[in-house]
């Protein structure tokens, strides 16, 4: 037995030893282990999330780093899949810091256990723990507006302290996203995301630990919104947007239609001293809807940029026919100064275009802007397959003076592509005679022999017989393009 336990402790010291310390404070939403519900009022429920929060890095965080009004602060969030779509329905004001406690506990994003320092009070020492319940981190006078703190640099900005409602300040969501029969087999997940103003301070482009701020679980839902409750394991580091795709097809089951991946914001080499500003996460997915149309949908998560997005342009062949274009943002409440008007859209000639309806304003910055804490989804059907090969799309940068974009590579339509106008094989075309040829087999006539063909779907839809094909054939006999 005693030979058992050395083995063990031996083990758990050399887990210990081994155990990677990011260089400089790092702050790591450890898990969520309770929600408190408030409401419902005005056909909304709100909730808090509690918070075990830890510092994996090898120097302490000051822990409300510039006095009642300071950092960190922890931003709390509400997902939804439904039907194949991910979906923020919900969000919080921030959680401004109080003071930090020494707990032990904390591993690392990696699984690794490290030590606690002993360090609390104004510091969360290097590898120490600090626990908050729900019900505290619901305090109103304690949360404060997003629109006061900028991610990127850590600035917090003074704090509005007043109390209102019962649901006021707090993660908001309507109860209609949460109620059983309109949402049956819906997944729900808590992300909770922190900005840290040490941190912000000694990150650099190599050593970015604003990067891993963000960290989500999943939650099941009773009583129609009523109880939130923390299921499963806490994904630490990655936020919620990853759930689409390990969890797309039913809870721990992954969905490989799913595409995820983070964006940095890069540096311009033609401004002096700019520098990439901030991480976005994307998500794609297509899907056939079996009617001769494709869903095209997408979700942008901005982590932790101040320039926030603007625009989203998709390239979509001019051939293609576009419809069922959509857009969600969770909703500003409780008096954030950003306004809730959703984005344009728009069919260009050769691409599906969203954009936020109020230019930036530096005095009077109100726009539905791509916000840090926050995900937007877009989305469209398309009648053609995805191209082969993926295509690049662009979010334009809110606040960049120069017209600054992200640029990223998704999924797109394909160009719409046409049978060969030769329909009855005789290499002679164009001529009137595949026109009489393909009008003949269209209505149920005879075949010729190969090298002619019986195909009716002539724009390659996937639906026949429809008259679009014939539209399509008169189209490309007279050298126009193929349409749909």
């Amino acid at each position: 037995m005693k030979r058992g336990i050395t083995v063990a402790a031996v083990l758990v010291a050399a887990s210990n030893a081994v155990a990677q310390m990011s260089v400089g404070a790092d702050i790591l939403y450890s898990d969520i282990t309770g929600i408190t519900t408030y409401g419902p009022l005005n056909g909304k429920y709100a909730y808090a999330y509690s918070s075990n929060t830890c510092n994996v890095g090898d120097q302490n965080a000051e822990w409300n780093f510039t006095g009642t009004n300071g950092a960190p602060g922890l931003a709390m969030n509400l997902y939804r899949i439904k039907d194949g779509r991910f979906m923020q329905i919900g969000q919080s004001f921030v959680k401004h810091a109080c003071c930090a406690a020494a707990g032990s506990g904390c591993v690392t994003v990696g699984g690794q256990s490290v030590g606690c320092n002993g360090t609390g009070g104004s510091q969360l020492g290097s590898g120490c723990q600090d626990v908050y319940g729900a019900g505290y981190n619901g305090g109103q006078s304690g949360l404060g507006a997003r629109s006061k703190i900028n991610a990127w640099t850590g600035v917090f900005q003074p704090r509005n302290t007043g109390s209102g409602d019962a649901i006021f300040k707090r993660l908001q969501v309507n109860q209609t996203d949460l109620t059983a029969a309109t949402n049956p087999n819906a997944q729900y997940f808590a992300e909770g995301l922190y900005v840290c103003t040490r941190e912000a301070q000694q990150s650099t482009a190599t050593n970015n630990n604003r990067n891993n701020n963000a960290s989500y679980k999943r939650v099941t839902v009773t009583g129609n919104g009523a109880t939130l409750t923390p299921t499963g394991s806490v994904a630490r580091g990655v936020p919620a947007i990853q759930a689409w795709h390990d969890h797309g097809l039913g809870a721990n089951v992954p969905d490989p239609a799913v595409h995820v991946f983070p964006v940095d914001v890069p540096a311009n080499a033609d401004i002096p001293g700019d520098t990439g500003e901030g991480r976005y996460w994307v998500a794609y997915k297509t899907s056939n809807n079996g009617n001769g149309t494709w869903r095209y949908e997408y979700a942008i998560y901005n982590l932790s940029s101040d320039l926030a997005g603007g625009s989203f342009i998709v390239p979509v062949p001019s051939n293609v026919n576009v419809s069922n274009a959509g857009f969600n943002a969770p909703a500003n409440h409780s008096g954030e100064v950003f306004n809730n008007t959703p984005w344009s859209m728009n069919r260009t000639s050769g691409s599906m275009a969203f954009a936020c309806t109020t230019a930036y304003n530096a005095t009077n910055d109100t726009g539905n802007a791509l916000r840090w804490g926050t995900m937007f989804n877009f989305w469209f059907d398309a009648d053609s397959a995805p191209a082969a090969a993926s295509a690049t799309a662009s979010m334009g940068l809110y606040k960049s003076p120069t017209g600054k974009s992200l640029d990223f590579q998704v999924s797109v339509p394909g160009v719409a592509v046409c049978d060969s106008i030769d329909t009855n094989g005789d290499a002679i075309s164009p001529d009137t005679a595949d026109i009489d040829y393909f009008l003949g087999i269209f209505a149920g006539g005879p075949c010729l022999p190969a090298p002619a063909t019986c195909d009716i779907d002539f724009n390659n839809d996937t639906l026949f017989p429809d008259t679009n094909d014939i539209t399509a054939l008169l189209s490309v006999f007279s050298g126009g393009v193929c349409v749909r």
